[in-house]
């Protein structure tokens, strides 16, 4: 129930409506279920509004120049020697009214509507699109990220339909990798686990993002069938000055090696983070130290120039 009260809420019977229906938004996460109007959320519930509303038509393909969804690429670089390692594939929306709207703003509210399974398709199909532009101009990418909401891993067929999506592309699983959170995982361990195995087995390979944020358990880790854990950037930006992190950090590695999984560590951004990871035997580094994330072409000109001219060199 969402209450409203006249004329402190509005001077019409459509204003107290709206306002009502505002503090509905509310009243859903309390435990009674109960909710005055408050401008402030009626402000932001009102954005909310909007924001579903273009996520819509964001995926309706006639108005998608207006509501422009589009991918981002942030490098993976390859420890010690800096080579690139793949991408993370990252999702944007340019807004008509808001501009740039950031994804813990719209990827939540995808979620709690429902859009999300759209939405993740529509990155996938995106993604392996680019990708199969980029093989054909003879970049090598190595291997591309996509991540996946906890919600998908609801669905029992969603390695199926994930390969579904990658073969009407023309892309090939061995040029993709998944990233879930460790917190989505533990939701339902042993699903998720039969799900992972099958992309797995498909040549795909998959990352634990978010790596030391959740509480897995040591048995179901081993499970895993995991390729990479990615420790989360909150352990790597005090780095330098926490023994706490660095002791997370240090075991974390450890232990990821002892599995016979990689290790990537999210949010690089000092030299010094760098040759703590570099000591310390981090397989991969992600972060604005080495490259914010950048749109296809930047991200084909800097690095398949680079490869090529190192080719080049070699011969």
């Amino acid at each position: 129930m969402g209450i409203s009260l006249f004329p402190e809420d509005g001077q019409d019977a459509e204003a107290i409506l709206n306002q009502a229906d505002s503090a509905l938004y509310e009243a859903k996460k309390r435990p009674f279920g109960v909710a005055f109007c408050n401008k402030q959320q009626a402000i932001h519930n009102k954005r909310r509004l909007i924001i579903e509303q273009g996520l819509r038509k964001a995926l309706v393909e006639p108005v998608i120049e207006h509501y422009q969804l589009f991918a981002v690429y942030q490098p993976l670089i390859l420890l010690p020697s800096q080579g690139l390692g793949g991408f993370e594939a990252l999702m944007r929306w340019d807004h008509p009214d808001f501009g740039l709207i950031s994804p813990a703003e719209f990827i939540p509210i995808a979620e709690n509507t429902g859009l999300i399974f759209e939405l993740s398709r529509w990155m996938l199909k995106t993604v392996c699109q680019q990708l199969v532009k980029w093989h054909d101009q003879g970049f090598d990418f190595k291997r591309v990220s996509v991540n996946l909401s906890a919600l998908e891993l609801m669905s029992i067929n969603l390695a199926d339909d994930l390969l579904a999506v990658i073969t009407d592309t023309g892309a090939e699983p061995k040029w993709l990798k998944f990233e879930i959170t460790e917190t989505a995982l533990m939701a339902i361990p042993e699903q998720s686990i039969d799900i992972l195995q099958k992309l797995i087995q498909a040549d795909i390979h998959v990352a634990i993002d978010d790596f030391g944020t959740g509480y897995s358990s040591l048995a179901y880790l081993k499970s895993l069938p995991a390729t990479m854990l990615k420790i989360d950037q909150s352990f790597i930006c005090n780095l330098i000055h926490s023994a706490e992190d660095q002791a997370v950090v240090k075991a974390v590695i450890n232990m990821a090696h002892s599995l016979g999984k990689c290790v990537t560590a999210e949010g690089v951004e000092l030299q010094d983070q760098l040759d703590f990871l570099i000591e310390h035997h981090c397989d991969v580094a992600q972060g604005y130290y080495f490259s914010k994330p950048m749109n296809a072409d930047d991200a084909y000109h800097k690095y398949a120039v680079i490869i090529n001219s190192m080719d080049d060199g070699a011969h």
